[in-house]
């Protein structure tokens, strides 16, 4: 799949957990209304338990502004905060569907340590570097 600023990155099954999507994007951007309810309805129509957004363009990512981007079944996530308006980084995830033992911000990506319905532990790191 070839990406565009309208169109999602990576989307791809899960095969040693029981999830059903992880979506990895490159949001550029989520301050405007109009890109925070595409970016929401691409999430919701994607059936995704696991998203990585990249260059969020987000200094401090609010409850309410993770529920409007991702939407109320998204209850957990981790984030590395934009620096003015470049970077930033929001992995959000189905906290019923998910469980996570560890997680790490650095800086320039995002980490997260999942638990597989087998018992294995596996990462999920998302990263962006600003040029």
């Amino acid at each position: 799949m070839v990406a565009n600023s309208l169109h999602p990155l990576v989307v791809f099954n899960s095969f040693t957990m029981n999830l059903s999507n992880i979506l990895v994007w490159n949001a550029r951007g989520l301050n405007k209304k109009a890109r925070r309810n595409y970016v929401r309805d691409t999430i919701l129509s994607s059936k995704a338990d696991i998203v990585c957004l990249q260059e969020t363009k987000v200094a401090a990512l609010s409850t309410h502004l993770l529920l409007s981007v991702c939407g109320s079944d998204f209850d957990k996530s981790l984030t590395l905060p934009a620096t003015g308006t470049r970077g930033g980084i929001l992995i959000a995830w189905k906290g019923a569907v998910c469980q996570v033992i560890s997680s790490g911000v650095d800086n320039f990506s995002v980490s997260v340590i999942f638990v597989g319905l087998d018992g294995s532990n596996w990462w999920f790191t998302g990263v962006y570097g600003p040029q």
